[in-house]
């Protein structure tokens, strides 16, 4: 991460591939949070779309100091978001099922996280 930063503000390219190729293959050692912040601060978008739909798909909403990382902007994105996968989520489970029954669900259907992310965050533009 310091190779990248460094590479970043110096502008060594080659240098810069090569630990954001390094860092992806660790990406799991990142959590969520970390990964949006090190993508936004050294523009790796290619970071993102994981990484947002990883918030939205988890099952507890972000805390405070993981909202205080992300900015004001982020988080309510991130937060609309789950709403909307949520709601979404339930009113099919809802459809196929009596309303008496229907609960909320812990699997999520992932071209609808996709969908969302993409929608929410405007990746696909």
């Amino acid at each position: 991460m310091t190779l990248l930063d460094a590479s970043t503000r110096l502008r060594f390219p080659k240098l810069r591939s090569r630990s954001i190729r390094e860092i992806s293959a660790r990406r799991d050692a990142l959590t969520a949070v970390e990964t949006v912040v090190l993508a936004h601060r050294h523009d790796v978008p290619g970071w993102l779309a994981r990484a947002y739909g990883d918030l939205c798909r988890r099952p507890h909403p972000l805390d405070d100091a993981e909202a205080e990382q992300l900015g004001a902007k982020i988080t309510a994105r991130i937060a609309r978001a789950r709403e909307t996968i949520r709601d979404e989520t339930f009113r099919t489970a809802c459809q196929t099922r009596p309303a008496s029954r229907a609960s909320p669900t812990e699997s999520y259907d992932e071209e609808l996280i996709s969908r969302t992310v993409m929608d929410v965050f405007w990746l696909g533009e």
